[in-house]
């Protein structure tokens, strides 16, 4: 499935025996000729390559050699053989132009593979007309042919060939099981995964678990039995969902887990942000906020989910490690809901007459508190919550919220898709993928 693209090395010998190459170090000047402008892959490359001669302040000349191919090829070929199964074409310009041949000729069935992934050939892997093309990068191509020149003329040693990878694009359809839909969070999670799959010409059918662990079991089950390429696990608790992922690795199907990871189970990587990490950032805004004492209340998420677990471990070791005078005083989970958040809390405040702050491992379960803290008229607590939803970051421009902790929910569903389109490319992922946190504040 995979064949190395090589660059070699010779831009700047070409462009020196043209008489097109100054070497003043302050302004080098290069040489660039393509077979075609004419060509989408080409336009590209010639653009990767003007952007980093402009980066590195040299001038490019380049110089079309305006290749010209038949598009009648096919056609004769097509009169010529009565059975043709399938057309690897050395580029996806001719294979395009096959396709149109074999459409106009009312030949069906054939299997029609290119090289390049243009634009117009993913949207056709899309669109099922063309079954596969091998993606190259002309743009870091081109880049990587200035870039070596350039350190050519300037002294350096050049390798003789430098490899870019390859994969082979395709159309795959991946399975995603999401916790819930009622909650904006994972409403964006999947909606940067779609993105991602429409992107790439893949498609993706998400399912709702609804919280429910024994709803998430069927969800798989509906996947393997569709015959999915690649399922993308959302868990909602990380020991409920290993069978699952067993039954899916027996099936053969590779499983990527988003947000939240699972307890077992053959995974090929999890894309998440770090939850222990962002419960830090918590503490640490609380413990600063309150001068480093005071009664703080922490509403805990769905039990055996991994985001409640290491938001609530890095919250509390950061208490325990940098800020000791800061006090749990009550601790009681509200399943990631408002509803339970504003319920959960205010059993809390009658119970409890001094109350500082308030960390809850997400922003549904904070605005509910808050709520719930207002209709009791108890002013003065510093609420922190984890997500960054835009109900939260409004009320942290309001100054009911003090802060949320900011995932990037469409993100990590892009990357869970890129991550598993790349898997079944062929390409090696790593496996375990983070993405930045950030602490959303008035300031």
């Amino acid at each position: 499935m995979f064949r190395k693209a090589l660059i070699f090395a010779v831009l700047a010998m070409l462009a020196l025996s043209a008489g097109l190459v100054t070497t003043a170090q302050d302004s080098p000047t290069i040489g660039l000729s393509v077979s075609t402008l004419n060509n989408p892959f080409f336009v590209t490359l010639v653009s990767g390559a003007q952007e980093a001669a402009d980066a590195a302040g040299a001038e490019l000349i380049v110089l079309d050699a305006q290749d010209d191919s038949a598009t009648e090829v096919f056609e004769n070929i097509l009169q010529a053989e009565d059975t043709i199964d399938a057309v690897f074409a050395h580029n996806d310009e001719m294979i395009l132009g096959a396709i149109e041949a074999a459409q106009a000729a009312g030949r069906e069935g054939i299997v029609f593979v290119g090289f390049d992934a243009i634009d117009d050939a993913v949207a056709a892997v899309g669109d099922e007309t063309l079954a596969a093309t091998v993606a190259q990068q002309p743009a870091l191509i081109g880049a990587l042919g200035v870039e070596t020149a350039l350190a050519f003329l300037g002294g350096e040693e050049a390798l003789d060939a430098i490899p870019v990878d390859l994969r082979l694009v395709q159309k795959f359809t991946l399975g995603l099981s999401v916790s819930t839909l009622n909650n904006p969070f994972f409403v964006t999670l999947v909606s940067g995964a779609q993105e991602a799959a429409d992107a790439a010409g893949a498609e993706l059918i998400v399912l709702d678990a609804q919280d429910d662990s024994a709803t998430e079991a069927a969800n798989i089950d509906d996947l393997i039995a569709q015959g999915v390429d690649a399922i993308l696990i959302n868990p909602t608790d990380s020991d409920a969902i290993v069978p699952s992922i067993l039954a899916a690795n027996d099936a053969g199907i590779p499983v990527f887990t988003v947000d939240r990871s699972a307890s077992g189970g053959d995974v090929v990587s999890h894309i998440a942000s770090d939850n222990v990490a962002g419960g830090r950032l918590a503490a640490a805004f609380i413990c600063d906020a309150l001068d480093s004492s005071g009664a703080v209340v922490e509403l805990e998420g769905i039990p055996g989910t991994s985001a409640a677990r290491d938001r609530g471990a890095g919250f509390n070791a950061y208490i325990e490690e940098e800020c000791s005078d800061l006090e749990v005083i009550a601790r009681q989970t509200a399943n990631f809901n408002r509803a339970e958040g504003l319920t959960v809390f205010e059993n809390i405040l009658q119970a409890e007459d001094t109350i500082d702050a308030v960390f809850a491992h997400n922003d549904e379960m904070i605005l509910g508190a808050i709520e719930a803290a207002q209709a009791a008229g108890r002013e003065g607590i510093v609420f922190v919550g984890f997500d960054a939803i835009d109900d939260a970051v409004a009320a942290v421009g309001d100054g009911t919220l003090a802060a949320t902790v900011a995932q990037q929910p469409a993100l990590i569903g892009a990357l869970g898709v890129e991550t598993a389109l790349a898997s079944l490319g062929g390409e090696e992922v790593l496996d375990a993928i983070p993405v930045d946190l950030a602490l959303v504040t008035a300031e």
